[in-house]
């Protein structure tokens, strides 16, 4: 599978280099029972997915995409030089005194330059000035920040794992036109932070908020050292590398049995949970880089031609489609299963569904059939029901020419797309539950004594406190979340019950370092009920809720409901997008920004979905608008120092 070179659109593949350090000699000894590498070509493939199109999508991309491909390359390329001054100010850039987060979007930031450097048929294709400033720009961040001298600091990840993979990337799009000594130093340097893709935290300097540096790579930063390590073979000449690490890549997909204990609990399951920092529900990130990242090795190594490149491949496919397709909901992947990224400023479930897409359909192109057709079905009937990607939403599409040609391809083949068929999929390692139809889908976010209520990390979702106590996710419209983390009040998360306080500044995990209280939830496949036992996070409220899934949507109930406190419980809270559609008690309410008192709840509709209060009590409705967008809460008032009450309520969607 060579790269297409599509010359008439301005888009082509290097030749491949035939002599050279990285040529296409491989420096296994002779006698190996394997084939020799051919570095030239393993260099165009990683090349053509960084700035290309392969020969299976080649007819997607018609010429205007790949003259606005390129120039939305070339305007990336000109804002990353003026953010380091320019051409002439390139020897003043510093990266002293700068976050590591910053940092690390500059090490972005030349990897961009880096791909419009070898993007032909765009402004930057092979200039020469543009080639020396990314060594410039190299050689100053090599000196400043990413060397054999440097201690780790605030974020194991960026020395480990996220400045290599930028500087390997860089310099293999520089290829000849990367200063000898400063790529084998700056290899060097990576060698020196991460020497293996076994070991995290393998280096005399290196730091891990365990108090254990040095411990056992699991999961999706498994598959990123994997990916390192190949990337370093490729550019060292070294079979040995690359053999080693594609050896080191299957146990991440291995199931696990749930005696785990510790980060060796970070994986697969039977049930289709993904679990990584031992107790977090990871699916829709950590599992999706580590799909992704299999992907780009897949298609990297030729896998889809040479099965043996990545052994025990076919042990991945399974989980495919029980950890992902059943979560994969028009376009979008709860963020239940997103952990602490949900926070980030980019990050929302259209985008890790995005996302998801990526690597899936990269997966599908080194699969072997009939892997390859049901990746592809899959693929399809995403793309087909994905109001979001019609509108061109995503971000992460438009970016990449690669992934916009791969894409169209699946979406024009005449391969039938999955249906959606009503079912509820139970993923009780993790404690998520997800009912989904072609109407509508529901999930429930639980927790308990095996999994974290929810995980805040380096000064991120630092208001997650109530998302993993029984949160309700209603998907009847595929941007209801688009916005919900970083505008809603996150002290009134929809479907929880809770002591109202004031959380601003708590850490209230429940984790392995300090267990939640309460059983792992249940599920009666004969009443279609879950049933969790709620403990909050440190331990003043204490009920059982279950949750029933019925024809038309849900029917909620809590009964047992004893702590200290003002205990409220949140019926609703969401994005109003028709503001006339709200219903209080039968009655046309009007959407102004106060709180309003309510003596007793029966009813509430908003946006077609409607709910009925069962034990009608004393409520609140606040409205409120963030930045144009508008807010509804509604929560109810359980009473101070309860002691054994009862709530329950049906929602009825369309």
């Amino acid at each position: 599978m060579l790269c297409f070179c599509i010359c008439a659109m301005g888009i082509s593949c290097t030749p491949p280099v035939t002599s050279g350090k990285g040529g296409t000699q491989d420096k296994d000894p002779g006698n190996s029972p394997a084939a020799p590498f051919n570095y030239a070509e393993l260099k165009d493939r990683r090349r053509c997915f960084l700035t290309s199109i392969d020969t299976a999508d080649a007819r997607f991309a018609d010429a205007d995409t790949v003259r606005s491909f390129t120039a939305q390359q070339d305007a990336q390329a000109e804002k990353a030089l003026k953010t380091f001054g320019g051409y002439e100010g390139l020897a003043s850039y510093s990266p002293a005194g700068k976050p590591i987060e910053e940092v690390y979007a500059d090490f972005n930031r030349v990897l961009t330059l880096a791909k419009a450097y070898r993007t032909e048929g765009g402004a930057f294709f092979r200039k020469p000035e543009l080639a020396a400033a990314v060594n410039t720009l190299l050689r100053i961040l090599h000196t400043g920040v990413y060397h054999r001298n440097q201690a780790e600091h605030t974020n194991w990840w960026h020395w480990e794992i996220g400045f290599p993979l930028k500087i390997l990337d860089t310099l293999l799009l520089l290829d000849e036109a990367a200063e000898p000594a400063l790529r084998d130093s700056l290899i060097e340097a990576t060698r020196y932070f991460q020497p293996d893709a076994v070991y995290s935290g393998n280096n005399p300097v290196a730091i891990h908020p365990s108090g254990s540096p040095k411990r056992l790579s699991t999961g999706a930063n498994r598959v990123d050292l994997v990916k390192l390590c190949v990337l370093r073979g490729i550019l060292a000449g070294d079979a040995s590398e690359i053999r080693t690490a594609l050896a080191a890549l299957a146990p991440v997909w291995e199931t696990k049995t749930g005696s785990e204990t510790g980060e060796a609990r970070d994986g697969f399951y039977a049930d289709g949970s993904f679990i990584q920092h031992s107790d977090i529900p990871y699916t829709g990130t950590y599992g999706v880089v580590l799909i992704g990242g299999i992907g780009e090795l897949l298609y990297l190594t030729g896998a889809g031609e040479s099965p043996t490149a990545i052994p025990h491949i076919d042990g991945l496919y399974a989980h495919l489609f029980t950890a992902f397709e059943p979560l994969l909901y028009k376009g979008c992947i709860p963020d239940f299963v997103s952990g602490r990224s949900v926070s980030r400023k980019n990050s929302w479930d259209g985008a890790n569904g995005q996302a998801a897409l990526n690597a899936l359909v990269l997966l599908g192109k080194g699969a072997e059939a009939p892997y390859a057709q049901r990746i592809q079905a899959l693929v399809k009937r995403e793309l087909q029901n994905s109001l979001l990607l019609a509108a061109g939403t995503y971000s992460a599409t438009q970016d990449s020419l690669f992934y916009r040609a791969a894409l169209a391809h699946a979406a024009e083949d005449s391969l039938a797309a999955l249906p959606y068929t009503p079912q509820l999929y139970c993923f009780h390692a993790m404690e998520r539950y997800f009912f989904r139809s072609q109407k509508y889908a529901i999930g429930l976010a639980c927790h308990s004594n095996k999994i974290g209520n929810y995980e805040t990390m380096n000064s991120e979702n630092t208001q997650g406190w109530y998302t993993g106590d029984g949160m309700v996710y209603i998907y009847d419209r595929t941007d209801n979340y688009r916005f919900f983390w970083h505008e809603a009040d996150l002290r009134s998360i929809p479907g929880t019950t809770e002591v109202a306080e004031n959380m601003e500044g708590k850490n209230a995990q429940r984790n392995g370092h300090k267990p939640a209280t309460g059983q792992p939830s249940e599920y009666d496949p004969a009443t279609k009920t879950v049933r969790m036992d709620f403990h909050n996070w440190n331990d003043t409220l204490h009920s059982v809720k279950e949750w029933t899934f019925i024809p038309s949507g849900l029917r909620y109930s809590e009964t047992g409901i004893t702590g200290s406190g003002n205990v409220q419980s949140v019926v609703e809270h969401k994005q109003v997008f028709d503001t006339q559609s709200i219903m209080l008690n039968g009655s046309a309410f009007q959407f102004t920004e106060e709180e309003r008192t309510v003596p007793a709840l029966q009813q509430f509709s908003v946006d077609g979905r409607s709910y009925t209060i069962n034990t009608p009590k004393p409520a609140v409705v606040r409205c409120y608008r963030k930045n144009g967008r508008n807010y509804v809460l509604v929560f109810v008032q359980i009473g101070t120092n309860p002691n054994g009450e009862a709530f329950s309520w049906m929602l009825t969607l369309p």
